[in-house]
């Protein structure tokens, strides 16, 4: 069905940058775009949509990341992501996603073990990881790759509003 599970992240050396990828703000925030247009466009228009690079997502969630988050949190929060136990916590989630919106794709949902968990806990606690996981920093992230993102969607043909 939408196969953007597998997508490369993109090159890039700053640490806000290397967080939207590690955390795959970008991949989400693209996944939630083609979700809300798959069967609402002409097919050519959502093919169109569906090969929008991930780092038209990637460079405005960083800059809003770098907005929210100190130069510490930041770094809290990549070491956290670019972990083993950061890649099953987002793996997971991703899962989720699918599941909540009646995706059928052959996703593994992770194992995620008691120390694991408490890692995952601490990390929560943080003060990184409360900012990031506030429901207002989704919204802000959608709303902050919008403006790039609107730009592909019109190159794509739509001229709908999301």
């Amino acid at each position: 069905m939408l196969a953007l599970l597998a997508m490369p992240a993109v090159a890039t050396d700053s640490a806000a940058s290397r967080l939207a990828q590690a955390a795959r703000f970008d991949y989400a925030t693209k996944l939630a775009t083609t979700l809300a247009l798959q069967g609402h466009i002409p097919k050519a228009n959502f093919d169109c949509v569906a090969a929008i690079p991930l780092g038209t997502y990637t460079g405005p969630i960083a800059g809003f990341i770098g907005s929210k988050l100190n130069t510490d949190e930041i770094a809290t929060a990549l070491s956290f992501y670019e972990s083993p136990v950061g890649g099953k916590y987002t793996q997971y989630g991703i899962v989720q996603f699918y599941k909540l919106k009646a995706i059928p794709e052959d996703l593994t949902v992770p194992d995620i073990d008691k120390n694991e968990m408490q890692q995952i806990v601490a990390f929560s606690r943080s003060s990184a990881g409360v900012k990031l996981m506030a429901p207002d920093f989704s919204r802000g992230m959608v709303l902050a790759a919008k403006s790039a993102e609107d730009k592909e969607l019109v190159a794509c043909g739509y001229k709908g509003a999301l």
